[in-house]
């Protein structure tokens, strides 16, 4: 079963702001889903994308 973060888990996780957090999902850096069909629906990240987002953005030191 998917899991999901709401843009607040996230935002804090990463040590942003939700409005960063809105960013990452319009480029594209982050998958996410609205719950409902309202303009102000709420949005859920899923666990998996923030994963993969982390991995990529984690860097390895040369030589290790």
């Amino acid at each position: 079963m998917t899991q999901y973060l709401t843009k607040a888990e996230v935002a804090e996780r990463l040590r942003v702001s939700e409005k960063t957090v809105d960013r990452y999902i319009r480029r594209g850096f982050l998958k996410a889903i609205k719950t409902t069909d309202t303009p102000q629906g709420a949005v859920r990240v899923t666990v998996a994308s923030y994963e993969a987002y982390v991995a990529r953005q984690t860097v390895t030191p040369a030589g290790a």
